[in-house]
């Protein structure tokens, strides 16, 4: 997770940081006034002000990484809420001995526990109760180990700030995950037909084609031409996705066929190493394997090609973060959209990915295009149609 909870994966969230970072320095400096505080921030007015006190201090001890001092604070604050009981003698569900915060059952709240070490008075963990008279929670969370890591998915510690291109595909992670601006359209199955307005190096192509890009068509003087993967013109054919996974791998239809053990389905790897290494294993033609141009190129092909519907995950782009030598940049496009370019160092194939920078500030995700041997292709609209030649 990230160090302010706003993003997580596997586990889900412990804890919910109800403040920002950036404000910590301006919580009360007193217990007491800080019990006050979060108090003050219902929304509902809940009546019991105990509950209010302890549930806010137990998210952020658990969603946030606080400073020492302040985590101190947050211990007084809970020895001052009233009908707060302290058991010394707790074992947490890992089996360690501990001392506990207890905030008794109310008609607003479970009974509620945060235990902490009994040596170092670390947080251990935290529990409720549905039933009181149980000796054991229904329901406990134990941190056993907790340190920084470079990137999503390591297991190693680090301390290594994230970098531009990780900031970057964090943006839209988050976006993706609170839908801030939810897509058009949330479901599209392989056969669905998609109008695309397309600039490449300065010239206009309106393209059709169907969302696994098994078929596409377009105008040749003046007549519409259809070509499909079996057809002869196939091997002529420009397509929009020349090299990648299957549309259904990336975008699973559900139902799921029952059939089949959900294990034993084809999935493309879930962390961003791992997804790169796969991406590479395409063939796409171009030369620096080692710079990861073939996930690169793979990476706009599916953008471009699939249509990006509903969204393609986020862990994509951190993936493209992790390519060696990736950096960000602020550029304007050749249609004037002022984008963020994921650019890459390897001069052999696409160096470049765009993603709409001032849609991404409002909270929309909108992919732009990409940069491939100093030429621009531009996706300058995109929409669903009934079928090939069909205006949007």
């Amino acid at each position: 997770m990230t160090a302010d909870g706003t993003i997580n994966y596997d586990a889900g969230s412990i804890g919910d940081p109800i403040f920002p970072y950036s404000k910590l320095g301006s919580l009360p400096r007193d217990p007491a006034k800080l019990d006050a505080y979060f108090v003050g921030l219902d929304p509902v007015k809940t009546d019991n002000k105990s509950v209010v006190a302890f549930s806010q201090i137990k998210q952020m001890l658990f969603g946030m990484v606080l400073p020492p001092s302040l985590e101190a604070e947050m211990f007084h604050a809970l020895a001052l809420i009233p009908m707060v009981q302290v058991k010394d003698h707790v074992t947490d569900i890992a089996g360690r001995a501990g001392v506990a915060f207890v905030l008794p059952e109310t008609v607003q709240s479970e009974q509620q526990e945060i235990i902490l070490n009994a040596s170092t008075y670390h947080l251990l963990a935290q529990g409720s109760w549905i039933n009181p008279s149980q000796s054991a929670p229904d329901v406990e969370t134990a941190i056993l180990t907790e340190y920084l890591v470079a990137e999503l998915g390591s297991t190693h510690p680090s301390t290594a700030a994230p970098s531009a291109a990780e900031l970057a595909a964090e943006r839209i992670d988050f976006f993706q995950q609170h839908l801030y601006s939810p897509p058009k359209v949330t479901n599209v199955a392989p056969s669905q037909w998609l109008y695309r307005d397309l600039r490449i190096d300065g010239t206009d192509r309106q393209i059709w084609a169907t969302a696994d890009d098994s078929a596409q068509a377009e105008y040749v003087n003046g007549t519409l031409q259809v070509c499909e993967r079996s057809d002869p013109c196939a091997a002529s054919e420009q397509w929009l996705m020349p090299a990648g996974p299957a549309y259904t791998l990336i975008y699973p239809q559900y139902p799921r066929p029952v059939t089949v053990p959900v294990k034993q389905l084809p999935t493309l790897p879930e962390y961003p190493q791992q997804l790169l290494d796969k991406l590479n294993t395409y063939s796409t033609g171009c030369g620096d394997a080692a710079g990861d141009c073939n996930a690169v190129n793979v990476a706009a092909n599916v953008l471009t090609g699939y249509g990006n519907y509903p969204s393609l995950s986020a862990t994509w782009f951190y993936a493209l973060a992790d390519v060696p030598g990736v950096s960000v940049k602020q550029v304007t496009d050749a249609a004037g959209q002022k984008d963020i370019a994921f650019t890459f160092p390897s001069q052999d194939g696409v160096t470049a990915i765009l993603v709409n920078a001032s849609l991404l500030n409002a909270g929309a995700i909108q992919y732009d295009g990409y940069m491939r041997d100093g030429q621009q292709t531009l996706v300058l609209n995109q929409a669903l149609v009934s079928g090939p030649g069909v205006q949007p």
